[in-house]
């Protein structure tokens, strides 16, 4: 997915987990990638090498070959640095949080934007990360996307967004999870929306 980051702090991307569990994250460690398996579990953290630039684009991937142990960092569609884990990923009916982290409350969100976050049930290769860098996805994925009109708001005013949800690659069942609303209001800087679907 694509970062943009305002600011350099320890802020969840995208994690699953909430409150006791922390299932997977992938989160920015003062601008460079990492994630975390079965944190409520004492399990790893590994984080990559590059430090994106504030206040631009940086493409991140992060693949982990579950029959391997082996995982691999890419910065814009190349390889960054690689760690190995061997272990079995913790499952639960948490939520998905896009830009923050809920585990243990402490709500660490992500100062910034993010966008086209993509998730895939398998480990993809070199190649499909640069394809994806290169804005040629593999089909078999689940990708969040939005569409926002921008611009200044007067008071009274309103502003429409669309968020789309390809489904395509999720097995039946109910979901649920939480849009985040950010602004530069002070008094009210996010508005959490829950949101639940059934495929």
């Amino acid at each position: 997915e694509w970062v943009n980051p305002s600011i350099y702090n320890l802020a969840g991307i995208l994690t699953k987990g909430f409150d006791t569990n922390s299932d997977y994250g992938l989160w920015s460690d003062n601008g460079r990638p990492s994630v975390t398996f079965n944190e409520h579990l004492g399990g790893p953290r590994f984080t990559g090498n590059a430090t994106a630039p504030l206040n631009q684009w940086t493409h991140w991937a992060v693949t982990w070959d579950g029959s391997t142990g082996r995982g691999t960092f890419y910065v814009n569609g190349q390889l960054d640095s690689t760690f190995d884990w061997i272990g079995a990923l913790a499952t639960s009916s948490n939520n998905l949080f896009l830009g923050v982290d809920m585990y243990d409350d402490d709500n660490d969100n992500f100062d910034g934007a993010i966008d086209e976050p993509i998730l895939y049930a398998r480990a993809l290769s070199a190649p499909e990360v640069a394809a994806i860098f290169a804005g040629t996805p593999p089909a078999d994925f689940v990708w969040l996307r939005a569409s926002d009109r921008f611009g200044t708001l007067e008071s009274g005013q309103s502003a429409g967004a669309t968020l789309t949800l390809d489904t395509g690659a999720l097995p039946g069942g109910v979901y649920t999870g939480t849009i985040t609303l950010t602004s530069n209001d002070a008094q009210q800087p996010s508005i959490l929306i829950p949101v639940t679907f059934e495929v």
